[in-house]
């Protein structure tokens, strides 16, 4: 097994050029085409309430003064 610096410097020189997003492109065109639809899809639907929900979501946090901290008061 590979020292762990040995795959980082990998992982990132690939991430850097690109490497990650055309293999998930790739995959996600050939599933599409097994499927029997066409590579690219012709339509995204966002759905504005999902995406605020998912950006509150990642704001959370736990930490020692973060927006997640609980006071101990009931609201």
């Amino acid at each position: 097994m590979p020292h762990w610096s040995t795959v980082y410097h990998y992982f990132r020189k690939w991430q850097k050029e690109g490497v990650w997003e055309r293999a998930v492109q790739t995959l996600a065109r050939r599933d599409r085409e097994r499927e029997g639809r066409y590579a690219s899809p012709s339509a995204l639907v966002l759905d504005s309430q999902s995406v605020v929900t998912g950006i509150a979501r990642i704001l959370q946090t736990t930490e020692k003064g973060g927006p997640g901290e609980t006071t101990g008061q009931r609201k």
